[in-house]
């Protein structure tokens, strides 16, 4: 099965956090104007959005993502991503007014390691429980 047909409970917790320490890495970039060419706030450029999103016209295409998880919410709804795309096309990657947004998605982001801690902790003492 290759990586596109994956479904979310074949993606192991250290593939999951690698994808989101590489989105954070991308968000990081944008919030301290050192995007690489031709790096956009778009889901070809997001490694969750690459692990997640199924190629697929259906609701469920952020499935087990953790920004998804978090929100309850599709397409990165309830997140300041929408804000942040929308100054990026206003003005582009160095516009202070992209960057301060960005920083909002990177804050949000940075927050989702917490999270998934706290998930991956509880996974280890059900599993301790169990024995």
């Amino acid at each position: 099965m290759n990586e596109e047909t994956k479904t979310e409970s074949e993606y192991t917790p250290e593939q999951i956090a690698e994808a989101l320490e590489k989105s954070i890495a991308h968000w990081e970039r944008f919030a301290t104007g050192t995007a690489l060419p031709g790096e956009a706030p778009d889901s070809e450029n997001c490694a969750l959005c690459r692990l997640f999103i199924k190629r697929r016209p259906s609701a469920s295409y952020c499935t087990g993502c953790p920004v998804a998880l978090e929100t309850n919410q599709y397409g990165c709804d309830g997140t300041p991503w929408f804000a942040a795309n929308c100054e990026f096309n206003a003005g582009g990657p160095k516009s202070p007014r992209f960057q301060a947004a960005a920083k909002l998605m990177l804050n949000f982001l940075e927050g989702l390691r917490v999270v998934k801690q706290e998930a991956t902790d509880a996974e280890r003492i059900l599993k301790i429980n169990q024995r």
